[in-house]
């Protein structure tokens, strides 16, 4: 196998992107307020959507007598999330990640593998390899479309480029920092529309930057927070929708059709409308009633029939690339040492997480088939490796308060473990409190949060490379972090019986105090993390959110195979991580769709329907559209509920 060779993550250099003086004079006013940005000039866009036209005609559909009701499509979701941010771990969702392909621009569209691999034209006139080859160039060119805009009227350009980039590379909790730190310099010419980007050597995944752009001009204009400025509508579209309505407190989200959107291919539906739906039994009948066309869940045990014998009702179910995980955190002077780590993560019965989470008698935890499963310390008594952990100073397992799945498997591993007689409490914090000053200064233990699958080599970097990126911590002390983190463990650990809430107040005196001592005394003990373990000491934590920092695994990524494919990963790799004794999988990301009969997809079978590894079923939304049932055939509706919804045997295993 060939290989790139690329220099080591420690020695990479890492500067601030360049960008022309020529783009701060030029778009000057794309940096204030949007009603001060300048505007792309109204041009008849390719559906001829007058501007404000949010329910104009869809020349795809072509009947302007289609009744109201029906340009409008309801789905039932678990939850709305509390973010909508694509970029932070904390955020990682099916919706999530739908809004932001149906409403952010990308330089590449995603294909149904994940990947990116089609150039995205209505962004974009072309790209121009300008050094290198196209597999792994080492400067590229993007020039943007002259009528791309954001919904403000205000031109997409180069400075959205530069502050995604920005952001990425110096921002806690945030996702694919490898690839965005491969990035050398940006600059930007023609008034912005043309972005040279040159990389420190050649980028095989250099297709995956640059998707879902934000609209610098508002989130950088006004300076609002990385971590918090989509808890919110967010400020502007650039794609075939924009968020209309956006209530996470009461599961709401309404997508409306983009009414300044410039691109070939409008959406076909005027609106499409996701709310909470707070059980199955309730689904199958707002399914029944029409009330919704679609409904996605999680829930399990029998909700896959419930939804499956409603008359014209087809369901499936799929598995998203993406699963909750517990992850140690290398900063914490009990689990500083792999031994102490292997310890905690035999005593998780993940399984029976797996099946309390998701009510599932059979379900069973995912594996990660990218790391070894090396056996931890076999002689000693246990409990030998904790030897620091007690009661009064247990083990604080971490999740972000808004993620309640998160907390939920937090607290069945904080139960599995008080089992094994290892002392341990839940906290729940906020996720700027958990990655920005939390973890990185060892005041959780571990922490439970989504995990998108690994797809490129970038990917493994991203988790697994010392990450060196100058994230700043919050400005929250460590005895104010302990405060906070105290009362949420008080809060989470209730749930896990007597024992949890009295060792989570009585830790509340002696964690901090003591904890700083150790970490004094015992900083040249992470034996187990070269000679780097003290890089990422004083920085907030992303993408490698167990902090590891380890100059065998440095070296190994650094030898990246040829396309950056993740097909032969060397074994010396997977058993290095492994032996680190990192994270563990809990839950898979299984999801169950229903579509009602008056839902029109791309295909009249529900089980054709393309599936994205993070949007799901909603990865062909914007080409879905409704009918009348009342002017269809019965018998045809009848014909196709029973050869389709006839579950197959991935499924029957499953329910």
């Amino acid at each position: 196998m060939s290989h790139i060779r690329r220099p080591s993550t420690a020695s990479r250099r890492r500067v601030p992107v360049a960008v022309l003086t020529a783009l701060g004079l030029v778009l000057t006013g794309c940096q204030a307020n949007p009603g001060d940005a300048p505007t792309v000039e109204d041009q008849a866009p390719a559906t001829d959507i007058e501007d404000g036209a949010g329910d104009a005609d869809d020349t795809d559909q072509g009947d302007s007598s289609v009744a109201p009701e029906l340009r409008r499509i309801e789905i039932g979701v678990d939850s709305v999330p509390a973010d909508l941010n694509p970029h932070l771990v904390s955020t990682q969702s099916m919706l999530t990640s739908t809004v932001a392909e149906l409403t952010l621009p990308s330089a590449y569209r995603r294909g149904p593998n994940g990947l990116r691999h089609d150039i995205n034209n209505d962004l974009l006139d072309s790209v121009e390899i300008d050094g290198g080859d196209e597999d792994a160039p080492e400067k590229v060119v993007y020039v943007i479309n002259s009528r791309a805009q954001w919904s403000d009227g205000t031109p997409i350009v180069g400075s959205d480029f530069e502050y995604l980039h920005q952001q990425i590379t110096t921002q806690p909790g945030v996702t694919s920092t490898d690839l965005y730190d491969s990035v050398d310099e940006i600059s930007t010419s023609a008034g912005g529309r043309r972005v040279t980007v040159t990389f420190d050597s050649p980028t095989a995944q250099w297709r995956e930057l640059f998707a879902n752009l934000l609209p610098s001009h508002i989130y950088r204009g006004e300076n609002r927070p990385f971590s918090t400025m989509m808890s919110d509508i967010p400020a502007a579209s650039g794609g075939v929708y924009t968020v209309r309505q956006y209530d996470a407190g009461r599961g709401t989200l309404l997508l409306e059709r983009n009414a300044r959107f410039w691109g070939q291919i409008p959406p076909r539906t005027d609106q499409l409308e996701f709310s909470t739906v707070n059980d199955t039994d309730t689904a199958a009948q707002m399914l029944r009633t029409g009330q919704i066309q679609a409904v996605t869940t999680r829930n399990s045990g029998v909700a896959a029939e419930s939804i499956r014998t409603v008359p014209g009702v087809q369901a499936r179910t799929t598995t998203l690339r993406r699963q909750l995980t517990l992850q140690l955190n290398t900063a914490s002077t009990r689990l500083d040492a792999p031994d102490a780590r292997a310890e905690v993560l035999a005593a998780v019965d993940a399984d029976r997480v797996a099946r309390l989470v998701t009510g599932h008698p059979r379900a069973t935890a995912p594996q990660d088939d990218l790391v070894a499963d090396v056996a931890g310390p076999t002689t000693g008594e246990q409990g030998t490796a904790l030897a620091g952990v007690s009661r009064k100073r247990p083990l604080q397992i971490g999740a972000d308060t808004l993620d309640e799945e998160a907390v939920e498997a937090a607290r069945r591993v904080v139960d599995t473990l008080v089992d094994k007689g290892i002392p341990a409490t839940v906290v729940t914090p906020s996720a700027t409190e958990l990655y920005a000053d939390l973890l990185p200064r060892g005041e959780v233990d571990a922490v439970v949060s989504w995990q998108d699958d690994a797809r490129r080599w970038t990917d493994l970097r991203s988790r697994y490379a010392c990450d060196e990126a100058d994230r700043p911590l919050s400005g929250t002390s460590g005895g104010d972090a302990v405060d906070t983190d105290a009362g949420a463990g008080e809060s989470g650990a209730a749930t896990s019986g007597a024992t949890g809430d009295t060792d989570s107040t009585d830790s509340t005196d002696g964690t901090d105090g003591t904890d700083g001592a150790d970490g004094a005394d015992g900083a040249g003990d992470t034996g187990d993390t070269g000679s780097t373990a003290d890089a990422t000491a004083e920085r907030a934590r992303a993408a490698n959110v167990t902090g590891i920092c380890d100059d065998t695994v440095d070296a190994l990524l650094a030898d990246e195979p040829e396309g950056g494919s993740l097909e032969a990963v060397p074994e010396e790799l997977r058993a290095r991580i492994g032996e680190l004794h990192l994270s563990l999988p809990l839950v898979a990301d299984r999801v169950l769709v229903g579509a009602g009969p008056d839902l029109v997809g791309p295909d009249q079978d529900l089980s054709e329907w393309p599936i994205g590894p993070r949007s799901g079923p909603f990865y062909t939304a914007d080409r879905w559209t409704r009918m009348d049932t009342d002017t269809e055939p019965d018998t045809e509706s009848d014909t196709e509920s029973d050869t389709t919804t006839t579950p197959s045997a991935e499924e029957t295993d499953d329910e």
